[in-house]
């Protein structure tokens, strides 16, 4: 289904393109974010199934993950703060890990982003470990009712645990309560 949507997606994006200038300028937009954000979910489905076929193919190499991991936390501190929310971070240095780079950092783009958009309140980041056995963990608490916004596919932590499960060396472990959600 996700590669017969690619085509029209893609086709509907040129066409309002064209249509600048035809069209309110308002409504090119919102019709460009709304194309932009189906096309992800397109791309985030054609992911979580080619992983569940077991058709990734993964380039297993030396990833610092604690620079990584350093990256994106700035990236997403500077997100948060526009939300008045702050991300509490320990990053322990020089933890290098065999991995793909580009898969591995899909999973905790996808672990911040669930962290920032389904939470409330700051939002704890702890990289830790010895040798081989490395921890990421995000902690954050949770709203009594989801808002609108909340009210998404879930297709980011299925993005994980799909990418997570085509690499037997990681593990994916979550836990909701009633307060607060960890994700490690």
């Amino acid at each position: 289904v996700a590669h017969e949507l690619r085509t029209p997606i893609t086709i509907l994006r040129h066409k309002v393109e064209q249509a600048q200038g035809k069209i309110d300028p308002d409504m090119a937009e919102d019709l460009q974010e709304e194309l932009l954000r189906l096309n992800h979910v397109v791309e985030q489905s054609l992911l979580i199934a080619k992983a569940g076929q077991g058709r990734l193919t993964w380039r297993s190499e030396p990833v610092d993950l604690s620079s990584l991991a350093g990256e994106l936390i700035k990236d997403f501190d500077l997100l948060a703060t526009a939300q008045e929310r702050k991300i509490q971070c320990h990053v322990e240095p020089g933890h290098v890990v065999e991995t793909d780079a580009k898969y591995c950092k899909q999973i905790l783009h996808a672990l911040l982003t669930n962290a920032l958009i389904h939470g409330r309140g700051d939002i704890r980041v702890r990289l830790f470990g010895r040798s081989r056995r490395v921890t990421f963990t995000t902690v954050n608490e949770v709203r009594s009712t989801p808002t609108a916004s909340e009210l998404t596919l879930g297709l980011g932590l299925r993005v994980v645990r799909a990418l997570v499960g085509q690499q037997p060396a990681l593990r994916f472990r979550q836990h909701h309560g009633s307060r607060h959600h960890a994700s490690c």
